[in-house]
This record gives C-alpha cells, structure tokens and sequence, in this order.
C-alpha cells in the first residue's frame, strides 16, 4: 500500500538467515544475500558479483547482470520481488541510489532525534495534529534560527582573526 503512493522502504536490514550465508535463486546459476548482492556461480563454483542494473516495473522484478571483463561472460537475472520483499526493495539494496538514500535517511534521523532529546518531544503531553504542527514548526524555526546565530558569529570570528 505504501509502495503503491512511491514511498519506498530505505531500511538497513539485519541478517536473519541462520547458518546461511546465500541462497540459490530459483534452478539458475544466481545466488544473493541477505543484504541483496547478487552472484553468478561459475562451472568451478567462483563467485562473480554482478551488477544492479535496474526495476523492472511491469514484471515487479530486479534486474541483475554481470560484467562483460568479469571473465564469465555476461549473463542476467531478473529476480521478482516477491521472491524475498525484506532483501529486494523496488530500489536495490546494491544500488548507488539507495545508498544514497540512505545517507540522507541518516541526516534526517538525527534531525529527528535532535527533535526528541534537545526539545522534549519524547515525552510530549500534545494533544491533536494541528498543535503539534505548530510545535514542530515552532521548533524547527527555533533550531534554524540558532543555527544562523551560531554561523553569524563564526563570520565575525574569522573577520577579527583576518
């Protein structure tokens, strides 16, 4: 439902596979992990790691490839969400753009965590959306404001040291 209105999960995920380290997809030559890399396994059991290459929306499927230099050749999956939804997110966990992503998830969290320790909001007693709207925004103009406080002196101290 969530995924329906492009809200798409950036999750760390925790490993709960016991005692496996990959899982074979399907009958082919693919196996991945539990933090969604993908290999090809050679004739001689090598793994190669291949490549996230994209979504595939009419199929709801990842699609993986590996490197032509790999020395296997190139060979690609398309693997189905649904085949494992905590490893194989719309946007794939090996991709630059979830990590990405995720970078900016972080700085956000410790906005939000700043929110709840620094102002209290933890342990608020704010009854209804809209008063806690107006606290919330009340609160982030507060932060910004002393942010520029903070950034202003910082000016005139490097205007004094020059």
């Amino acid at each position: 439902m969530i995924e329906r209105k492009t809200i798409y999960p950036i999750i760390d995920i925790v490993n709960h596979w016991k005692g496996e380290t990959t899982r074979q997809y399907k009958d082919t030559d693919f196996v991945y992990t539990y933090d969604g890399k993908v290999y090809y396994v050679t004739s001689k059991g090598k793994l190669i790691r291949a490549q996230y290459k994209g979504y595939h929306q009419a199929s709801d499927a990842l699609r993986y490839e590996t490197h032509p230099k790999s020395g296997a050749g190139i060979h690609s999956v398309y693997i189905p969400r649904e085949e494992d939804p905590r490893v194989f997110n719309i946007i794939g966990r090996d991709s630059h753009k979830f990590q990405r992503y995720y970078n900016e998830r972080t700085s956000v969290e410790r906005v939000n965590g700043r929110i709840d320790r620094d102002y209290l909001f933890e342990d608020h007693r704010i009854r209804g959306l809209d008063k806690m709207k107006l606290h919330v925004t009340t609160t982030f103009i507060v932060m910004l404001g002393k942010k520029k406080v903070a950034l202003q002196q910082k000016d005139k101290e490097k205007e004094k040291a020059a």
